[in-house]
């Protein structure tokens, strides 16, 4: 009911032909905006702004400092240490010698599905009933 409630309001901005991308206005940018583009993926790729959630039932009830009202637990929440982040931002990668490479093919997948002839000798088989 939310759904067509939301659609129904954004229907006074589109007229005619228009119509036909009400659904797909949502999710759809006709229009590439580069440095947009560019803004949001180094948004995105800088590590200072993800969040990393720890789960453990080894954590001490006195470290976990602020409380969730609704589902009752508590938690903490820190900013990365200055060495963590530059490791992420600068990440020193050992070569080990191997490479990267798909997997070899799967001479498993079937290839050819043709139906074969139904082989006589098969159906004048007797039934053995035990």
């Amino acid at each position: 009911m939310s759904y067509v409630v939301s659609l129904t309001r954004k229907m006074s901005l589109f007229e005619g032909d228009d119509m036909s991308h009400l659904i797909r206005s949502r999710y759809i940018a006709d229009e590439f905006d580069k440095e947009r583009t560019v803004e949001v993926a180094g948004l995105l790729a800088n590590p200072a702004n993800c969040l990393a959630i720890l789960s453990s039932k080894s954590f001490e009830d006195s470290e976990l400092t602020d409380h969730e009202y609704w589902y009752k637990f508590d938690y903490k929440l820190e900013k990365f240490d200055e060495t963590l982040l530059n490791s992420m931002q600068n990440p020193q990668v050992n070569d080990n010698g191997k490479n990267l490479d798909f997997p070899p093919p799967n001479n498993l997948i079937p290839k050819n599905f043709d139906i074969l002839p139904k082989d006589e000798t098969l159906s004048k088989r007797p039934i053995l009933l035990e």
